[in-house]
């Protein structure tokens, strides 16, 4: 999910464009969920080492809920551009012609060199940011258990973007 907002969010400042909320209207105003991976590997742990939770399903999301209208403008601060108004495109339709300015964002920025089919999987953003009602995931059961640890979505973004750049693989 990092990787497609941020190249993304990339190749629009390429353009000198704002970043644009990609998805459908009712999106962006939605409740949505998200599940940092570090937070989800320490829930799977707990429950691995937890004997009441053996042959059980369990919900584990960050624990709280956010809307992208939310975050879109801390996004587009933390890549130096204004945040633009929802403009519905088709990720998978809009980026397939885009390679070329992906390249010339990796040479001007002196990224690592990597395939543009490999940086980002269109049709996953596609799916991210188009359904117009709200995504919510109870964790009740997993705190009930006693595995009450929780994320605030905005940073694991944060940090992952800063990480993206760390690795020279965003600018």
């Amino acid at each position: 999910m990092a990787m497609v907002i941020a190249v993304y969010a990339a190749l629009l400042k390429a353009l000198g464009e704002p970043l644009y909320f990609p998805g459908t209207p009712g999106n962006f105003e939605a409740l949505y969920q998200c599940t940092n991976t570090a937070h989800l590997a320490d829930a799977i742990a707990w429950l691995a080492a937890t004997p009441g939770c053996a042959n059980q399903a369990f919900n584990v999301i960050n624990g709280d809920y956010v809307r992208w209208r939310d975050l879109w403008p801390i996004f587009a601060e933390t890549f130096g551009m204004k945040a633009g108004p929802v403009r519905t495109v088709r990720l998978a339709e809009t980026m397939a012609g885009k390679a070329p300015l992906w390249d010339r964002v990796v040479e001007e920025h002196g990224l690592v060199p990597q395939p543009f089919e490999d940086v980002a999987v269109w049709p996953y953003g596609d799916h991210l940011f188009t359904p117009h009602w709200d995504m919510v995931s109870s964790i009740h059961k997993l705190c009930a258990h006693g595995f009450t640890q929780t994320v605030e979505t905005k940073q694991p973004f944060i940090s992952a973007f800063a990480a993206l750049r760390a690795a020279r693989i965003i600018p």
